[in-house]
């Protein structure tokens, strides 16, 4: 089976026209976890459409930034009850970029966030690489490991990608930490993911500023043979990265790293996780345990 990985639907807009050119479609052998069901075909249809539908509509409401056609999840209501006014949304690029005024970007290989200003030492990350999405997830309940550059409020909706207004579960909490990075794992309580969905962490970075990261995630099933066929800890990590499935790559990548922290062969696959704009905390703590607690 092969699966399609397009690329950016371009909006140009001059007068009252707008342009949009259709996704250009590339095929790749998709590898054995993958092969599930049509469901990378069929959010692949999906997806071109709720792009053009969305981008259209921005358009009509006479919008005058054009973000990122990749970035689709948003949150509206749910974030004005929960306290949060709009504010100036600092990374909303989903990766890879230092520039705290840009809204859109893209493709930057590296773990995905920003900073909340310019001047800041310390970004707030999501560690799944920026130009790979939608991902898969072999968990009900997948962990996310994320970079905090200081202690801070969070934010986190998970949506129903086919009904975008269909909020499946949203927290907000506190995390008192040094800079670092920790990992963050969806709650119990929450419904176990079945199929496709938009996440999103918000960093509230203060002064009516914060850094909003998000992507696309998928419920997948384990081939048990393939797993299997892994005699270490590296191979297991590159199956999970051939099927996509990022949250299970990152989380064994980042426990060999704390486990091993003088391997120069972990520490460089490391590197290339972070990106070539976060390389350089690639030292940082990796901790043990935070203080996370409810807002």
């Amino acid at each position: 089976m092969k699966i399609k990985q397009f690329a950016a639907v371009i909006i140009s807009i001059c007068g009252l026209s707008v342009g949009i050119a259709k996704s250009v479609a590339v095929e790749t052998k998709t590898p054995v976890l993958a092969q599930q069901s049509g469901k990378i075909e069929e959010f692949d249809r999906l997806f071109q459409e709720a792009t053009v539908s969305q981008e259209v509509g921005k358009y009509n409401q006479s919008t005058p930034i054009l973000e990122s056609t990749f970035a689709i999840s948003k949150t509206s209501d749910t974030r004005e009850e929960a306290g949060v006014t709009e504010p100036d949304k600092v990374a909303r690029d989903r990766g890879g970029n230092p520039d705290s005024d840009s809204t859109s970007g893209g493709g930057t290989r590296g773990a995905r966030g920003g900073k909340c200003n310019p001047n800041d030492k310390k970004p707030f990350l999501v560690l799944i690489p920026a130009e790979q999405d939608p991902v898969a997830t072999l968990a009900s309940h997948p962990t996310f490991w994320l970079y905090i550059p200081r202690s801070g409020s969070i934010n986190f909706v998970l949506k129903d990608y086919y009904e975008s207004d269909k909020i499946i579960y949203e927290t907000k909490f506190n995390v008192e930490s040094k800079p670092g990075f920790i990992s963050w794992q969806l709650p119990s309580s929450a419904p176990p993911l079945e199929n496709f969905y938009n996440w999103e962490f918000t960093f509230d970075c203060g002064d009516n500023k914060q850094v909003i990261v998000d992507g696309i995630i998928f419920r997948d099933e384990a081939n048990d043979s393939e797993l299997g066929s892994a005699e270490t800890v590296i191979d297991k990590i590159d199956i999970y990265q051939e099927n996509s499935l990022l949250p299970e790559s990152v989380n064994e990548l980042v426990n060999l790293r704390r486990s091993n922290p003088n391997d120069p062969g972990i520490k460089d696959r490391f590197k290339i996780l972070l990106g070539k704009w976060y390389d350089d905390l690639v030292d940082d703590p990796i901790q043990d345990c935070c203080e996370i607690g409810k807002k």
